[in-house]
């Protein structure tokens, strides 16, 4: 399910929701793969702390975000925060142009999981924010949010159903593997 909403003063709400066949707490693991979930936006290449360090584990409330986007052939960097983490529920971080927080659609992302019994969860992304490009026509920006959070939803759902299954594909080899004998090769 994918919606979005502009209103006259450029107010977005968007939201991206997939149902998974997966128990909640098996999603929250590859949620808390920092880097490896949030490439599951189409536009987020690359997140690191201010320092540059890569963040391949959900990193603490108030760290310093830098989000590398690539759109195309182009390349650039906004700057964001950590806002939240609730484990096992979801978390939420803010992504904003380098040149300030009223220009370049400042807006916030927010991951939230929620449980549907033992053995399914939903997964919703929302992002809101303020679009800041009010020359564009209203329905060029609702087609191109729609898009993206399309884009963002479905891949959510692949790439986190790819791991889970490679996950499982790499358990069932190892048992089929023989033990490496211990000791002296002579």
């Amino acid at each position: 399910m994918t919606r979005v909403r502009l209103t006259r003063h450029g107010c977005v709400k968007a939201e991206a929701a997939v149902r998974l066949a997966v128990p909640a707490d098996v999603v929250w693991q590859h949620m808390s793969r920092f880097q490896r979930f949030i490439a599951a936006d189409p536009y987020h290449t690359r997140i690191t702390d201010e320092s540059g360090r890569r963040l391949d584990r959900l990193p603490p409330r108030g760290t310093r975000l830098r989000i590398g986007h690539g759109v195309g052939w182009t390349w650039f960097e906004r700057v964001g925060t950590m806002l939240y983490v609730k484990d096992g529920k979801g978390f939420a971080f803010s992504d904003l142009s380098q040149r300030g927080r009223a220009v370049g659609f400042p807006h916030v992302y927010r991951y939230l999981l929620e449980p549907c019994g033992e053995h399914a969860c939903v997964l919703r992304l929302r992002v809101r924010g303020r679009w800041s490009a009010r020359w564009l026509p209203r329905g060029v920006v609702v087609c191109w949010l729609y898009w993206v959070m399309f884009q963002a939803g479905w891949l959510m759902r692949a790439r986190l159903m790819s791991a889970m299954y490679a996950e499982q594909r790499d358990r069932r080899l190892a048992k089929k593997r023989p033990a490496i004998p211990q000791g002296d090769p002579r």
